[in-house]
């Protein structure tokens, strides 16, 4: 199956480069990184129970491939307790990271 795509790359890299899809392709949509760590646009992350790919930044790609826990997109999507409030959470269902 193919996923929802939610590209965490800036504005100006996703408008640079993107990817073209047409009507028979999951919707991609641009959420930067940034403006999700901020609470700006967190809202307009798929509910937890729904699947979905991210694309993660080339600038965060080190990091994230040496899964420490310093590592924000980890923290966002993949952790199991909030940063924040120490609570626990379930994490979102992120089943591809391109």
């Amino acid at each position: 199956d193919i996923l929802p795509l939610v590209d965490l790359r800036t504005y100006e890299e996703f408008d640079k480069t993107h990817l073209h899809t047409d009507d028979a392709t999951p919707l991609i949509v641009n959420l930067p990184l940034e403006t999700l760590l901020s609470g700006e646009r967190s809202c307009e992350l798929p509910p937890r129970h729904v699947e979905f790919a991210i694309l993660v930044p080339s600038t965060y790609t080190d990091l994230f491939l040496s899964c420490n826990s310093q590592c924000s997109i980890h923290n966002l999507f993949l952790a199991s307790k909030s940063s924040a409030t120490q609570q626990s959470r379930k994490p979102w269902l992120v089943r591809q990271v391109i």
